[in-house]
């Protein structure tokens, strides 16, 4: 339970921004704020494990743009995240919560690239365009959006009309393009490690996952929780 998990570190303050408002939150408050939507969302038996707290710890740093503690745990805020762990992990789950705490600006999209894939069979080609250079207006502004595609790397290869395309890899490719040049924020889940998703996807891929995300992961040894709930 959440009400377990204590900061071990120096710094137990972490600024929280939502709807241009600026909070100054316990980092323990946070994680019980995180597990109450959780259980809102998920079921009363949802809760944040001890185990996770260092990297939950580093996530919300990253989501909430605290730059002096970023510098301190070497990460960057102008890139993405790509969040690795077993099966079972709670990435997926995490990325989601996230969201509630995020201003409009900020605030991800999630998507399975499955699902991705699946649209790619019904709708062809613009559905690269539609996930590779999106854009949204927020208060009158035009501003890329910011996606999270799940669970990268065990989806299928597509195929439209007979022509065969690596989805993902194209939307990547598109996104990163758009990365160097405008900052567009992408995150990932994913099961795989360096060396599968190389394998999965390509060395040139993989060089630009490096360029534009932070990796962060649970430990190999994580249990599935959807069975130890």
């Amino acid at each position: 339970m959440v009400s377990h998990i204590q900061s071990e570190t120096s710094d137990p303050i972490l600024p929280v921004s939502h709807d241009q408002k600026i909070w100054m939150i316990n980092q323990s408050d946070l994680f019980e704020m995180i597990e109450s939507q959780g259980k809102e969302c998920y079921g009363e038996k949802f809760s944040l494990w001890k185990e996770d707290v260092e990297l939950l710890r580093k996530l919300l740093i990253y989501f909430f743009a605290d730059g002096e503690l970023a510098k301190k745990n070497d990460i960057d805020l102008k890139k993405g995240v790509l969040l690795a762990g077993p099966v079972g992990s709670g990435k997926t789950s995490i990325m989601a919560l996230i969201r509630y705490f995020q201003s409009l600006q900020q605030r991800h999209i999630l998507k399975p690239c499955r699902d991705i894939v699946l649209e790619f069979h019904s709708k062809g080609f613009e559905t690269i365009n539609k996930y590779g250079k999106s854009f949204k207006k927020v208060e009158g502004s035009l501003l890329p959006v910011a996606y999270c595609f799940d669970d990268l790397g065990n989806e299928n290869k597509a195929s439209y009309y007979g022509n065969d395309c690596d989805v993902i890899k194209e939307i990547i490719l598109s996104r990163y393009d758009l990365f160097e040049s405008i900052g567009m924020m992408t995150h990932f889940t994913t099961n795989l490690n360096e060396k599968e998703l190389e394998v999965r996807y390509g060395e040139n891929v993989i060089s630009r996952l490096e360029a534009m995300t932070n990796f962060m992961a649970f430990n190999n040894s994580t249990k599935d929780k959807r069975r130890h709930k």
